[in-house]
Parts: structure tokens; sequence; C-alpha cells
């Protein structure tokens, strides 16, 4: 994986570690804003033939059958070595295409492996999603609770009981506080330092 990523939640590194033991399968990476990132990540970690495919909506939003059966007419190409074919926001194709890529993903080519990257599972027809390996990509907490601990001191008051009240738990409440203490802490000695 590569270094510049942010740091991933224990069980989505689990996962991934997994499956790049033993890649066989195509995949389905989603439930974070940087699932395309973890995509070509793994994309290059799998691939020993011609460089990775992605395949995006169009400007009309979706992916059309057409872009399904031109990577169906790509994976016809014999080739050496595994070749990967991403389709980003997997969940925007169409229900004609999601049908016709049925037939993709019950007969892949051995040297092929296509990674759907999804930000959410919903707009994906349940057949699809069963013949695919899931990785599902959760936020680290620490990163996420320090996030919203530098939003917390930013914001108004209004806001920053809104943000307290949006706690799953009273674990995360006292990883927040914990992050907040770090957060006052380090402010402290940046201004002791300047002056």
């Amino acid at each position: 994986m590569s270094k510049s990523k942010p740091k991933l939640h224990p069980r989505t590194e689990h996962l991934l570690n997994r499956y790049l033991d033993s890649p066989v399968g195509n995949i389905l990476v989603f439930g974070s804003d940087n699932t395309l990132d973890i995509s070509k990540d793994i994309a290059s970690s799998i691939s020993s033939g011609p460089g990775t495919s992605i395949i995006s909506p169009s400007d009309s939003g979706y992916i059309s059958i057409e872009d399904i059966r031109q990577l169906i007419r790509d994976t016809r190409v014999r080739l050496s070595g595994i070749r990967c074919i991403i389709l980003d926001q997997a969940e925007k194709l169409t229900e004609e295409a999601q049908n016709a890529l049925l037939k993709v993903l019950e007969d892949t080519p051995d040297n092929y492996r296509l990674i759907l990257s999804a930000s959410q599972l919903e707009g994906l027809l349940p057949t699809i999603q069963s013949r695919l390996v899931k990785i599902e990509v959760l936020p680290d907490r620490k990163r996420s609770n320090y996030e919203l601990a530098e939003q917390i001191l930013d914001a108004d008051m209004d806001t920053r009981l809104d943000l307290a009240q949006s706690m799953y738990s009273r674990v995360d409440s006292l990883n927040l506080c914990t992050q907040l203490l770090r957060l006052l802490g380090d402010k402290i000695s940046q201004t002791q330092d300047s002056h």
C-alpha cells in the first residue's frame, strides 16, 4: 500500500492484507471517500501485466452498458501477467450495466482482476455484491477524533454542542476528550514557543 495514504482502520487493514496474501477473485472496496486510491494501491500490488484501466461514470453521471461491453471485449484479450480493471463509483452502474457485468464476474479470465470502488453498497445489485470479495474501508477512529477535536476548537458554541451530541458512544466521547486535551496541549506549546 502507498505510504502517502492515511492510516487505515485495523479491520480494513486486516481485510486488505488477507486479500493481498492471496489475490484470487474480484473485489469490492467500499465505504469511504478514498476507495479509489485504495483500489489503485491494490491494483499496483497485484498487477504484473499491462497498466491498470479505470472506468468512471461518464458526463451523464453513470457507468453505462456500453462501458461494460467494452470491458467484456477488453477481457477477451489474452495477456501474460495479471491486469486490473477498476470500476470507480460502481454504485453508479446502470441496472443494464450491472446485469452485463454479472456475466464477466461469473467467468473472469484468470489474468484479470476487477476492482469495484464504491462509497456505498446502495445501488449495487445483491447479485453483484455476492460475487465479490468485500473490503469495507472504515475510518481510522484516532484520526477522525483528532479532526473532530480540531473542528470543536475552531467552532462556535452551538456547533460544539452539535458535534459533541453526534458522538456514538461513551468510548468515542472519552477518545474525543483525549484528543482535545492533546490538541490543546499542542496549541499551548506552539503559543509558548512563538513568544
